[in-house]
């Protein structure tokens, strides 16, 4: 799952404009983001995203809010 999860995250991150690289993955979010420097002018930046709530992020837990919580403790209600 990890293996096609980043696959998914790089792909996704190579779609846009500014930020083209996969910069970072946590738990339940991911930072698309781009350096450059062409000898005059160097330049950082990034945008950070969630994971789709019901995401897996471990042994029984799941993201919900762009946290990674125990599934027993979900809010059904």
């Amino acid at each position: 799952c990890k293996d096609n999860l980043r696959t998914k995250l790089v792909d996704r991150c190579g779609g846009h404009r500014f930020q083209t690289q996969l910069v970072m993955v946590s738990e339940c979010k991911y930072k698309c983001g781009e350096e450059h420097n062409n000898g005059r002018t160097m330049g950082r930046s990034s945008q950070e995203f969630r994971l789709k709530d019901g995401t897996p992020c471990g042994k029984d837990k799941v993201c919900i809010d762009g946290f990674c919580i125990e599934t027993c403790e979900m809010p059904f209600v």
